[in-house]
């Protein structure tokens, strides 16, 4: 089985920077009509909403989830990593949530539940949470019975 590597989409960071370039633009607009006389670095201020994006943007690099030979792994952070790495056989359950705005965009949640103390983990907001679903139970199936084929469901055309 080849490695299949979920990232959360970028979708929601991209909407961040248009968001920050139009509160800049609204901002040197105010700067320029009514505070030309105060300090050039007022100007500037504008700027500093960009972190937030940034941070997120970041994050959100640094974020994955593995499928790989019957193990899923999840490993998150940028200075301090963490990784969690689970048995695809001992999966419980694998739940996807979407609202409607995450409908629409076609991203949601993933939830993957194992038997044990392990827990739980969550990724938000993923492209196509339901295909990526899919292949963890795949995964599974795969796992609990060895030399099995899953076969596609095929509708009539």
């Amino acid at each position: 089985m080849s490695i299949l590597v979920v990232r959360p989409t970028r979708k929601r960071i991209i909407a961040g920077y248009v968001v920050c370039i139009l509160l800049c633009a609204a901002w040197a607009w105010v700067y320029a009509t009514w505070l030309q006389d105060k300090p050039r670095w007022l100007a500037a201020i504008g700027i500093v909403t960009f972190i937030w994006p940034i941070w997120a943007d970041i994050r959100h690099r640094f974020t994955t989830m593995k499928l790989d030979n019957g193990k899923l792994t999840y490993q998150t952070g940028f200075g301090k990593i963490s990784t969690r790495v689970l048995d695809v056989a001992k999966v419980r359950d694998v739940h996807v949530e979407q609202g409607i705005l995450q409908r629409l965009f076609g991203v949601g949640s993933l939830a993957v539940e194992t038997i044990g103390e392990s827990g739980r983990i969550v990724m938000t907001d993923i492209d196509r949470p339901q295909e990526f679903a899919h292949e963890i139970l795949d995964s599974c199936r795969r796992s609990q019975f060895p030399g099995t084929q899953i076969i596609e469901d095929t509708k009539p055309q």
